[in-house]
């Protein structure tokens, strides 16, 4: 369907908390961190489908405290990304980068920075109980399945595209002569989005 791949893709490329986790892992880690951040993503957006479709997002109306919590959470894991962020004293050399990449950055690590921010993003469970019931509608469970997926698919290729065009040489060099002020701006900008999210709940 037309429509779900437009939305996806108009959603995946709107900066955001994910947009923002991809590009900064990327720029600081290279291709591979990137799509292990890409894929912890989806299988957060996977795990929000399947409730969405089960009808769990209900609870989110029915017992506001549920959601809430996931956003006071979301709210917490933002800002202690962005602090952490901006608190990067100096610039790294692209050497050390290349180092640190693969010492400190794990397959596993991108992965988890990718899940939590989604999984703790309040917006996405309402973001797909709107497009579940605005735009697709009642479908049978094997069209549900299937605009799921490629909702997971659009999603995946956007961030990987998008790790792919930063992770280019020419690209890097230019981020790793300003990489302690690109961290700063970073910083501010994932801590602006934790602010934005709790001020929407309470």
């Amino acid at each position: 369907m037309v429509e779900i791949f437009i939305i996806s893709f108009l959603a995946a490329s709107t900066p955001g908390p994910d947009f923002l986790i991809v590009l900064k892992n990327s720029l600081n880690y290279g291709f591979k961190l990137g799509v292990a951040t890409s894929f912890g993503i989806v299988s957060s957006i996977a795990c929000h489908l399947i409730y969405t479709n089960m009808g769990l997002i209900l609870l989110f109306k029915q017992k506001p405290i549920f959601f809430k919590i996931i956003s006071f959470l979301g709210f917490l894991y933002l800002t202690y990304m962005g602090i952490s962020s901006f608190l990067n004293k100096k610039a790294i050399l692209e050497s050390e980068v290349k180092e640190n990449s693969l010492k400190d950055k794990t397959f596993f690590k991108g992965f988890k920075n990718g899940f939590l921010t989604n999984a703790l993003n309040p917006n996405v469970p309402f973001f797909f109980m709107f497009l579940f019931t605005e735009i697709i509608g009642e479908k049978s469970h094997f069209l549900m399945f299937f605009f799921s997926v490629e909702i997971v698919l659009t999603v995946f290729l956007c961030f990987c595209s998008l790790s792919f065009l930063v992770s280019i040489n020419n690209f890097r060099k230019v981020y790793f002569k300003f990489i302690s002020y690109f961290n700063k701006a970073f910083g501010i900008i994932i801590i602006f989005f934790a602010f934005k999210i709790l001020c929407n709940v309470f």
